[in-house]
């Protein structure tokens, strides 16, 4: 024979309600920034029992329209703070619930929130000697695609150019 358990409420589980819907930056933020997504909810009325939890999700829409949503580790309340670190468009979505007794009673999945992340590209000294510096510093730059897109002249920050009185590179 197997047991059952459940719990008795002395009242109705309260719903869920999300007051303030996250949204993405309105434009594109580079590599590294700091991205805050943020979703505001309450429980029903007054008096009625549970507690709020949060958990964060990427939502990828296949060709047909049907969403999968992967819970992100750790993404666990109204705020979601994390640095940009792969290009492209990514959207989220928060399921808020009613947490009671350690069972979600109730829940309610935010709008979704889109954050598109332009390339790291480096188009002039200024720009590597950022990037160099950002790297020397302990920055992990991996998975990164780091596109040069100008020809520029490094000598002023790393000597001399092969065949110029430099050294060659191996």
């Amino acid at each position: 024979s197997q047991l059952a358990s459940f719990v008795v409420m002395e009242q109705e589980p309260a719903a869920v309600q999300i007051i303030e819907q996250p949204k993405g930056p309105a434009e594109a933020v580079g590599i590294g920034d700091s991205v805050t997504l943020t979703v505001g909810a309450l429980l029903g009325e007054e008096g009625q029992q549970g507690d709020i939890a949060y958990q964060w999700y990427t939502v990828e829409t296949s060709e047909d329209g049907t969403e999968a949503m992967s819970a992100i580790s750790g993404a666990t309340s109204e705020d979601y703070t994390f640095n940009a670190s792969i290009a492209g468009t990514t959207t989220y979505k928060c399921v808020v619930s009613n947490v009671f007794e350690g069972a979600a009673i109730a829940s309610a999945t935010s709008d979704a929130a889109t954050v598109t992340v332009k390339p790291y590209t480096i188009s002039s000294v200024d720009e590597f000697v950022a990037f160099r510096d950002a790297v020397n510093a302990g920055n992990s730059f991996q998975g990164v695609t780091v596109t040069l897109t100008a020809d520029i002249d490094l000598s002023s920050v790393c000597g001399p150019a092969a065949g110029e009185g430099g050294t060659e590179l191996s």
